[in-house]
C-alpha cells in the first residue's frame, strides 16, 4: 500500500510533489517527504517576525508622517504671511498721500487688504500689524535706533499699530504708535529727489500646532518695505 494512503488530503497532495523529484526506488524516500510537508513551525516563525518588525517600523512612520503635515501647515502659514505683508505694502506706497482728510486712511485701507488676504489663517491665532516708515534696516524708525529695543517691540515712533478683533476679523487702531500722517506735520516725505520715503509692513500671528510634535504653538513674523509711490513736487509730495 503507498504510504501517501495514510496522509491527509492536504499532505497527501504536497506527498506526490515530493515524491516526483526522489527516486521511487530509494529506501525510505516516503518518510523524507512526509519529514518535508510536517517541517515544524518555520511559517509561524516568519509570520511572527513580519509581526514584531511591523510594530516597531509602523509608530515611527507615523510619527514621521505627522511631522510632515505639521511642517506642511507651518510653511502655508508663512507662505501666507508673505503675500499678506506685501499686498499690504503695495496698497500703503501707493494710496499714501491721496487722503488729506484722515491721515491714517492709507493704513486703515491696507490693513483692510491685510484682512482680506489673511482668510485661510485660524482668527485666534492673528495678532498684530504695523505699518511704518523704515529705516536702511526696513526696521522701524524710532528713537532707539541702534539698540536692544530697536525692531518690533512696544511701540515706534512713525508708525500706526493695529491689533485684531477675532470676533469681527478686523484690525483696529492702538495708541501704542505715535502715527505717521499722510499729510501735515511729520507726515510722508513722497518727493521723486528727496527719495522717497520707505514704508514698511509688519504681521505678526500664531501659529497652532495641531500634532503637538514641535510644541503647541510658535510664532511667525513677516514684514516688506518698499519706497512710497513718488508724488511731483507741484502736487504736494510732502509737507
Amino acid at each position: 500500500m503507498a504510504p501517501s494512503r495514510h496522509l491527509p488530503s492536504r499532505a497527501r497532495d504536497r506527498y506526490h510533489n515530493y515524491d516526483a523529484t526522489l527516486p521511487s526506488s530509494e529506501p525510505g524516500h516516503w518518510l523524507r517527504t512526509v519529514r518535508k510537508v510536517f517541517r515544524p513551525g518555520r511559517a509561524a516563525s516568519d509570520r511572527g517576525s513580519l509581526v514584531v518588525e511591523a510594530a516597531l517600523v509602523f509608530p515611527v512612520l507615523l510619527v514621521m508622517s505627522l511631522g510632515l503635515a505639521e511642517l506642511g501647515l507651518l510653511f502655508q502659514d508663512a507662505l501666507n504671511l508673505t503675500t499678506v505683508t506685501r499686498s499690504a505694502t503695495r496698497l500703503a506706497s501707493v494710496e499714501g498721500r491721496q487722503n488729506a482728510t484722515n491721515p491714517h486712511q492709507y493704513a486703515d485701507d491696507a490693513a483692510a487688504a491685510a484682512g482680506a488676504a489673511l482668510a485661510n489663517v485660524s482668527s485666534a491665532g492673528i495678532q498684530e500689524l504695523w505699518i511704518y516708515k523704515a529705516d536702511a534696516a526696513g526696521l522701524p524708525v524710532d528713537n532707539r535706533a541702534g539698540s536692544a529695543q530697536h525692531g518690533f517691540g512696544v511701540d515706534c515712533a512713525t508708525c500706526w499699530i493695529y491689533t485684531w478683533q477675532a470676533s469681527s476679523r478686523s484690525w483696529t487702531l492702538t495708541t501704542r504708535g505715535n502715527g505717521w500722517p499722510a499729510t501735515g506735520a511729520g507726515s510722508q516725505d513722497a518727493c521723486a529727489a528727496d527719495p522717497p520715503d520707505s514704508l514698511g509692513v509688519f504681521v505678526k500671528i500664531q501659529h497652532r500646532m495641531i500634532t503637538g510634535i514641535f510644541g503647541s504653538a510658535t510664532a511667525l513674523t513677516d514684514y516688506t518695505v518698499t519706497r512710497l509711490e513718488p508724488v511731483p513736487s507741484n502736487a504736494g509730495c510732502k509737507g
